[in-house]
């Protein structure tokens, strides 16, 4: 079933602010990475022994990665279709998806840093390794996909990121505690996302990337189920009107039918 044709919303095209605070964020944890990698093995061993196997703790790390594995970038998508100029939206929202994942595999490759469960330390890397070996640890790509989710969240509807964001550091917490990931990588990932965000709005501008949280959700769902029940109105309509016609050109041509019938009889 086809989406209906696009009906335009006015929204004030201000300069959207979150990308730039994004960015911020982005350059602090840059420059933590220096500060903590002489720590990760350590603070990794120390996650990992207060949430051990047996913790029922441990779980609930592990849920939010389970539930943001990948899905939520597709409902975001789903919801932004919802939405008027959903061709500008969909080319800003998969621009900065492909580019942020592309970049996140390709850094992963390159660096190829084993992850702490092959313990090799903290400070192995196999230049261009084997991500089928788990060397694939530098930056975390479950890290990487939430706090994207999170960042396109805060650009385009502001206050739901605020929902999210516990969601994603425990994702990221879990991460380190599952012995997964060092902090480093974890670092790495929230940077990456933000980045990908804030080049995305550079590149684009507001136009693609506008905040919608000036239209209310509710209202859009209306809109475009008002908009489906107004094709399925007009089409029965149509229909109806061609039935009639189609009637009438049948009644037409049986009275013109009996007229000549009537003309052709011989005169007694």
């Amino acid at each position: 079933m086809s989406l209906p044709a696009e009906k335009s919303v006015d929204l004030e095209l201000n300069e959207n602010r979150v990308p730039h605070r994004l960015l911020i964020v982005a350059f602090i944890a840059v420059g933590s990475i220096p500060l903590i990698a002489p720590f990760d093995a350590q603070i990794a061993s120390k996650f990992a022994s207060w949430f051990h196997d047996g913790n029922p703790w441990r779980r609930l790390f592990k849920l939010p990665s389970n539930v943001f594995e990948g899905r939520m970038l597709v409902v975001l998508f789903l919801v932004l279709l919802l939405y008027g100029q959903r061709k500008q939206l969909a080319k800003g929202y998969l621009s900065v998806v492909a580019g942020c994942l592309g970049v996140l595999y390709l850094t992963k490759f390159v660096f190829g840093r084993a992850r702490p469960n092959l313990e090799e330390g903290a400070y192995s890397f196999h230049f261009f390794g084997n991500i089928v070996r788990g060397q694939d640890s530098f930056p975390s790509g479950h890290t990487t996909n939430v706090f994207l989710v999170v960042a396109l969240m805060f650009v385009y509807f502001k206050r739901p990121g605020w929902v999210f964001l516990p969601l994603a550091i425990l994702v990221a917490m879990g991460r380190i505690i599952q012995e997964r990931h060092f902090p480093s990588d974890v670092l790495g990932g929230i940077a990456l996302a933000f980045i990908s965000v804030w080049v995305a709005y550079r590149v684009f501008g507001v136009t693609v990337f506008p905040d919608l949280s000036q239209l209310r959700f509710t209202d859009q769902v209306r809109r475009l189920l008002g908009m489906r029940g107004g094709a399925v109105g007009k089409s029965l309509s149509d229909e109806a009107h061609d039935s009639d016609a189609s009637d009438n050109k049948l009644e037409s041509t049986s009275a013109h039918g009996s007229t000549m019938t009537r003309t052709s009889e011989p005169v007694e």
